[in-house]
């Protein structure tokens, strides 16, 4: 798929032939609204919708959406089955209304070059619904993308340079990050482990972190930073982000470029639950370190959750966790809840408490660093 590939400035990498509708299709009946969308990815398409004004009871906890969906294109071929990733389907929401928003998010393949408009069938608790969604050529023009192929493995940990771009503008580096081997991508079950995020950032649906920009360094012993923005696709079971660095010389053709470490994370039950104010040694992860509740602010309004390792040194070591619960809160989490990461600083939470009220909180969804560093010898052809 690579020669069909051009890297995309401000977007990322996508098919020359992508498909997607330029507009939202909204439809209406008794009372709700469909919203719907398909817009082109790294892989094929991504296919959004919402429907909203369900008349339907919905605790704060949601609840998934068991119905059908069914999509054709307009040469009646079933594309409904989805592309494999960690997971695709739809859930309800309660509105401030009193009413319920089923959103819905499915990933397909590409679309064939000549469908002109889209089917989208939906059935259950929502209603019953047919809209047509028309799809037009989005016209992405770039670099064209060149397959690579440099990898480097430590501690059970793979990072895969997979393709680069170069124009006279930039030059941009696709890379994988995966747990080596890595789960199977027909196992139903969510991951077990996943890579967050390479060099110390996480991707942005869980807000976007920040770090220290990677550095290539050219066959002449150039250095060039990154340009401190990069793009993440979903991939199953594995991590992917493209890089972007500045254009290289005409004549360069090779470079090296290194990962310092690794954000992860492991699917598991295990909790902390500290006191507020207060601090308590852990081992989570295999990792031992400190966990501190404080209250900080001019009144003390705001609670800060900070982790310190045990060992500075060790080649795993505990971030932060992604999961702060209160006494009677949503289990998923409690809004409000920010990650606060400043480059140069060990990343920490915080939530507002103005009336002092939160006795304890309970922390989940432990983040892991891995350290490196893995050294990728990249091939990267000519300028196009």
């Amino acid at each position: 798929m690579a020669e069909d590939l051009v890297f995309v400035p401000r977007i990322g990498f996508r098919s020359m032939h992508a498909l997607g509708t330029r507009a939202n299709v909204v439809a209406e009946q008794d009372g709700r609204r469909l919203t719907a969308a398909i817009t082109p990815d790294r892989d094929g398409i991504r296919l959004q919708f919402t429907i909203t004004g369900i008349p339907m009871e919905i605790d704060a906890n949601g609840r998934r959406f068991e119905g059908q969906v069914q999509i054709h294109d307009d040469k009646g071929r079933d594309i409904s089955t989805p592309r494999p990733r960690w997971q695709v389907g739809g859930s309800f929401g309660r509105s401030s209304d009193g009413t319920a928003t089923l959103s819905y998010t499915t990933l397909l393949a590409p679309l064939a070059p000549d469908v002109r408009s889209v089917e989208l069938a939906v059935d259950g608790a929502a209603g019953a619904w047919a809209v047509l969604l028309p799809v037009e050529p989005e016209g992405f023009r770039g670099a064209r993308a060149r397959a690579i192929d440099a990898t480097d493995t430590k501690g059970g940990v793979t990072v895969a340079a997979r393709m680069v771009a170069r124009s006279e503008r930039e030059t941009a580096v696709e890379l994988e990050a995966y747990f080596d081997p890595p789960e199977a991508v027909e196992d139903p079950r969510p991951a077990r482990r996943w890579v967050r995020g390479i060099d110390s950032v996480a991707p942005p649906m869980s807000g976007q972190l920040v770090r220290d920009r990677l550095i290539l360094r050219d066959d002449a012993g150039r250095e060039h930073h990154e340009q401190g923005h990069s793009f993440v696709d979903p991939l199953a079971r594995k991590y992917r982000e493209v890089m972007v660095f500045p254009a290289l010389a005409a004549d360069v053709r090779s470079a090296t470029l290194e990962v310092s470490n690794l954000w992860t994370q492991d699917r598991t039950d295990e909790a902390v639950r500290l006191t507020v104010p207060g601090e308590v040694n852990v081992r989570v992860g295999g990792c031992e370190a400190r966990v501190i509740a404080s209250r900080v602010g001019d009144s003390a309004e705001t609670i800060s959750i900070t982790v310190a390792p045990r060992d500075g040194d060790a080649e795993e070591e505990l971030l932060y966790f992604e999961n702060l619960v209160v006494p009677g809160g949503d289990p998923r989490g409690t809004l409000g809840m920010s990650i606060i990461h400043c480059i140069g600083q060990r990343p920490y939470l915080t939530l507002p408490d103005p009336m002092a009220k939160v006795p304890e909180v309970t922390l989940r969804g432990p983040v892991i660093q891995l350290r490196g560093p893995w050294t990728l010898e990249l091939a990267l052809g000519e300028v196009t």
